[in-house]
């Protein structure tokens, strides 16, 4: 697989149609950022902890925040938070001590919203009005009313900045945006008309659906990855489905760089509309193959040897491409199963485990990963 050619993540993506008055400043924001987000501490809020495997009560609005504690690790490899959005709350699930933080939301039970990790925390954003919460780790939710925008939002370069739609509508251009909603670049987006929103590319920048195909607004400004559909994307690349003139389709991996390299797999095999994940290293895919037009099967296929590897897990209902998560080290895959609750995998055996016990799982739509450092 050949690497990355886009260089150090610097940012340059041009700054076009900055909104009036917008206020701008470098990416290197502060870290105290968050602390004025987060800062407004628990004083007078109850919190419960539960240490014992029983289930745990779920969080309102008088103990909005819930811990129960496995005191074990979860997952192998390097530890990670996993985050879910459920019906009425936010959970977060540390892998290397079997912590499960529980906190209160209600204002996102009727929609499936935006989950993106920040430093300290996690953000919960409502794309049809606009609202955000910020859910600092072991304290309450909180609205941050400086990220209000409609439309999606996605995780920037940095755990310090995240991706906001400059006005509503799929065609508007791109800000990033800091924690404290100063504005560090707008007007990132593609001139032709877009046919939906804005997805995460893998790392940390959007993907645009113009009339000639997908474009990435990488750190040197706008470059298109293919005239077809990205099935599946990673830090190293994308798997793409392209067809010619003659509809006649294949799918290639295409790398940073543009390198392409063609994978044996059946353009009519592909879920093509769920999505699926490239492990970090680029040698396995995860994605769903169509068995049946209402139950395709998630399946692990070597980009090398083209083993397949079928697994026996349902789709989750809704299921999108944020619901496939890499470990960071490649060595397990997370998805939210037919039941709402999160499972691990095993990409060598296809065997899937429940991440947490039955006692103590918790319904979730989407699921998010947080690499830990420092611990």
């Amino acid at each position: 697989m050949a690497e990355d050619d886009d260089g150090p993540e610097v940012l340059d993506l041009g700054v076009l149609d900055e909104p009036p008055g917008a206020a701008t400043r470098p990416v290197g924001l502060p870290r105290r950022a968050l602390l004025a987000l987060g800062g407004a501490a628990a004083a007078g809020v109850g919190l419960t902890v539960v240490r014992s495997r029983s289930s745990s009560p779920a969080p309102d609005a008088r103990t909005p925040v819930v811990v129960s504690d496995l005191r074990r690790p979860l997952l192998a490899g390097p530890p990670v938070d996993v985050f879910g959005s459920g019906r009425q709350e936010v959970v977060r699930v540390e892998t290397e001590t079997g912590r499960v933080t529980r906190t209160y939301l209600p204002d996102v039970a009727d929609v499936r919203p935006d989950v993106v990790p920040v430093t300290g925390g996690v953000l919960v954003h409502r794309g049809d009005d606009g609202r955000s919460w910020l859910v600092p780790d072991g304290q309450p939710a909180r609205a941050v009313p400086a990220l209000q925008r409609r439309g999606p939002m996605l995780p920037g370069p940095d755990p310090d900045h995240v991706w906001l739609m400059s006005a509503p509508g799929p065609n508007a251009p791109m800000m990033l945006v800091g924690l404290d909603g100063l504005v560090a670049r707008s007007g990132v987006g593609v001139s032709a008309r877009l046919s939906s929103y804005p997805v995460p590319d893998g790392t940390g920048y959007p993907l645009f659906f113009g009339v000639e195909g997908v474009y990435r607004a990488g750190p040197r400004g706008l470059r298109r990855v293919t005239t077809g559909v990205v099935l599946a994307d990673g830090p190293r690349g994308w798997l793409v489905l392209e067809c010619d003139e003659q509809s006649r389709c294949s799918i290639s991996l295409v790398a940073r760089n543009g390198a392409r390299t063609p994978v044996a797999i059946r353009a009519t095999d592909v879920a093509a509309t769920v999505g699926g994940a490239l492990s970090p290293d680029a040698r396995r895919v995860a994605l769903y193959l169509a068995n049946a037009p209402t139950d395709p099967g998630l399946v692990f296929l070597d980009l090398l040897t083209q083993d397949r590897l079928r697994t026996d897990t349902a789709l989750a209902p809704d299921a999108s491409r944020r619901s496939l998560r890499w470990s960071p080290d490649g060595t397990s895959l997370l998805t939210v199963a037919a039941s709402q609750h999160v499972v691990a995998f095993d990409p060598g055996t296809g065997r899937s485990e429940p991440l947490l016990p039955e006692d103590a799982s918790v319904a979730v739509r989407d699921i998010a990963i947080r690499g830990v450092t420092g611990r």
